[in-house]
């Protein structure tokens, strides 16, 4: 019984096959040819130049340490957030290059995981961008930290829209 459905299902796998194989058609008429759009304008964009926390504020409202610094930045209006992209970029060198390399350029929010002794920690940098001020934020999920590092650095990239 099996040879007879391996015979079968072999027979129809061949005929289609060949049944496929054959002349080439005739090539089909050309297309209409398409208009193109208009060129879009491009943006602008502009950075800061890397900031150095000299100091962070703590916040212990929430009952938690969570540690601030302001960035001062005039040109983010609030149509800049409006219309436009604003970037928050770090450099966190404070931290042992095995875990954050140093000079290594990363958007934020960042999150560092790791490990001293038995305990594991969450770092959390992220930055809230308002007019005027870019606010970045640190927070570890062990509620530990007595303070940071003054190493690391930060920036802000502005991509404004294009003028239509």
């Amino acid at each position: 019984m099996r040879k007879a459905n391996y015979s079968s299902l072999l027979s129809i796998v061949f005929l289609l096959v060949t049944a496929s194989c054959g002349k080439k058609g005739a090539i089909g008429p050309q297309g209409t040819i398409s208009t193109t759009g208009p060129t879009g304008a491009m943006g602008t964009a502009a950075y800061s130049a890397w900031y150095t926390p000299t100091s962070y504020n703590i916040n212990t409202g929430s009952g938690s340490y969570q540690f601030y610094t302001n960035i001062p930045a005039l040109n983010i209006t609030q149509d800049t957030l409006k219309n436009d992209t604003v970037l928050v970029y770090s450099k966190l060198d404070g931290y042992n290059p095995v875990l954050f390399p140093s000079n290594l350029v990363s958007p934020m929010p960042v999150i560092i995981t790791y490990i001293e002794g038995s305990t594991a920690y969450m770092d959390t940098w992220s930055a809230h961008v308002t007019p005027g001020n870019i606010q970045i934020n640190f927070a570890d999920n062990r509620n530990s930290s007595a303070g940071l590092y003054y190493a690391h650095k930060f920036r802000y990239v502005l991509i404004r829209r294009s003028a239509h």
